[in-house]
């Protein structure tokens, strides 16, 4: 072997031995960022505007003029109003839909235009924009301010034909729930899972039944 080859040989081995040196490291940078790509895509905590309720899977065609087709209820959770304008929500196939005077349920009885004030909801419905889509098997979707900023992520599982999505309240992480009534523009109805009967409590069928005493005439 020429000398070149030689010190063609060892340069490679050197460059191997570095490489080797530095995987495990390469690879635990891809795992964190693996990682935090799956966690910024969950569910999260809000305050503030936030989303609220969602209508995934809507009875019949997904498009149509409220309250037809799919909507995205938002909350104004916190104590001062805040102006959506140029918000905008996305979802993780990056279809982006506005929220405007063509999307904003009663928009024009705001009493200042694009301001959500402190308790109250707004509707953002597809309203036959096209770009509210949904996904029925699971969808991420992201509430952005107008610079851009994720202000709240909203996870949902498989939905159920006509049945909104809401938050878990046992876990803000978790993919959103089946709700027990939809209620857009108002406070969510929570599924019960049928706690009274499992768990020892009384039936809510039962709950309105009165009886007479033995001893009544």
């Amino acid at each position: 072997m020429s000398g070149r080859s030689r010190r063609g040989a060892t340069v490679l081995s050197l460059v191997i031995l570095v490489v080797m040196s530095l995987s495990p490291i390469l690879i635990d940078g891809l795992n964190e960022t693996t990682l935090f790509r799956s966690a910024s895509s969950r569910s999260a905590n809000c305050s503030g505007v936030c989303i609220n309720e969602m209508m995934t899977n809507a009875d019949g065609s997904d498009q149509g003029m409220f309250p037809a087709g799919e909507w995205v209820e938002l909350h104004n959770s916190g104590s001062i109003e805040i102006s959506l304008e140029n918000w905008i929500l996305e979802d993780i196939g990056g279809w982006v839909h506005p929220i405007d005077a063509g999307t904003w349920v009663d928009f024009d009885q705001l009493a200042t235009p694009y301001v959500l004030t402190a308790g109250s909801y707004a509707i953002i419905a597809e309203n036959e924009v096209g770009t509210l889509r949904l996904n029925n098997a699971g969808e991420t979707l992201h509430l952005k301010d107008a610079g851009g900023t994720v202000v709240h992520t909203a996870t949902s599982g498989e939905a159920s034909n006509g049945i909104s999505k809401i938050p878990d309240s046992s876990d803000a992480t978790a993919d959103w729930i089946d709700s027990e009534e939809n209620t857009p523009g108002a406070e969510n109805s929570e599924t019960t899972g049928g706690e009274g009967e499992e768990g020892g409590g009384t039936p809510s069928s039962l709950t309105r039944i009165m009886t007479m005493p033995l001893d009544a005439e």
